[in-house]
């Protein structure tokens, strides 16, 4: 069984398969930007396929998948594309796995013909946000959710290593990468109205155009010393900068469903805002939902820090016992 991935889900994903009793190998594209993910479990076999999906993993995905199974393509672009290409050279069986931005708005995009072929053509379709299943089920009616899996014995309370708070009464995290996608300029902005006491701490990825944009909005506003832009932090360190601050902003600019970012906040037992509201759960999230322009008055309000009741949730719907038993389930219609 092969589990192909380009994000840290997958690699959740696949920790699930092995205590299901699989064979599990995991196919990295992304490498770069996982190498913290590759050492955390030995046991589970993996794969690095490249940084060019389009090159590396279309037309040499047969090598890869010669004692393979089953693939799980967590992705549906050119991983549910070499997924058919191996069903249709190899009648090997493939699994799409939509995580989001590949089919929302699905009309509008480039590839939608391709796409929604080789979603229809695969064994299983999933989606991985409840939202999804309304458009999912446009493509297939046999749509599934099966939510984002949280390693929640790595992320939980803990007594944090670092200091984010260097002197001031409250630490606001707010991991977001794409600075533009995720409104992070809006925020900063919001922030420039709080009092003296507040202090911001953003992450950078890949040095791009944004970061160049944000820093002289930065200094605009005269907020150097109190906003903080760390440098790829290792996902296997995101518990302790969780654990460190006293709020954890997650994304906003119209977004439709919860990242990593806020369940792995809320298995921490930590406060999140974000814009999205969990409408679309079976049980609201004990998250504060805002629009970022009431982010000031938000943080101005905020009550307790803790947020006990955020880990009960996310261990009722996203742990790995959870999707591990909702997994099992698709698993049968193969």
């Amino acid at each position: 069984m092969v589990l192909h991935n380009i994000c840290n889900h997958g690699y959740s994903l696949g920790r699930i398969y092995h205590e299901l009793g699989h064979d599990v190998t995991i196919g990295f594209v992304n490498y770069n930007d996982r190498k913290d993910v590759l050492r955390i479990d030995p046991k589970i076999k993996q794969q690095i396929i490249g940084a060019d999906p389009t090159y590396k993993l279309i037309l040499y995905m047969r090598r890869f998948t010669r004692n393979i199974d089953l693939l799980h393509c967590n992705y549906c672009l050119f991983p549910v594309i070499a997924g058919y290409w191996c069903k249709l050279i190899d009648k090997k069986k493939y699994i799409a796995h939509a995580r989001g931005s590949d089919i929302r708005d699905i009309d509008l995009k480039k590839y939608r013909f391709i796409i929604k072929y080789t979603i229809r053509k695969a064994n299983l379709f999933l989606v991985t946000t409840p939202d999804l299943l309304k458009i999912g089920r446009t493509i297939r009616n046999d749509a599934a959710w099966i939510p984002n899996p949280v390693d929640t014995e790595r992320f939980h309370q803990i007594k944090p290593k670092i200091d984010l708070h260097q002197g001031f009464d409250y630490a606001v995290f707010m991991p977001a990468t794409n600075f533009e996608l995720k409104a992070t300029n809006s925020v900063i902005r919001q922030f420039s109205e709080l009092p003296s006491d507040f202090c911001l701490h953003l992450v950078s990825y890949e040095p791009s155009p944004q970061d160049y944009s944000l820093s002289k909005l930065i200094k605009e506003l005269n907020l150097e010393d109190r906003i903080f832009i760390h440098k790829r932090i290792p996902h296997t360190e995101m518990v302790q900068f969780y654990n460190a601050s006293d709020v954890v902003i997650d994304q906003f600019g119209g977004v439709r469903a919860f990242g990593n970012v806020t369940l792995e906040a809320l298995a921490c037992g930590k406060t999140v805002i974000t814009e999205y509201d969990g409408r679309d759960y079976p049980e609201k999230p004990p998250i504060i939902a805002t629009s970022v322009n009431n982010l000031a008055q938000t943080l101005l309000n905020l009550g307790s820090k803790s947020n006990p009741a955020g880990r009960k949730w996310v261990l009722k719907y996203h742990s790995f016992p959870h999707v591990r038993e909702q997994l099992k389930k698709e698993l049968y219609r193969i």
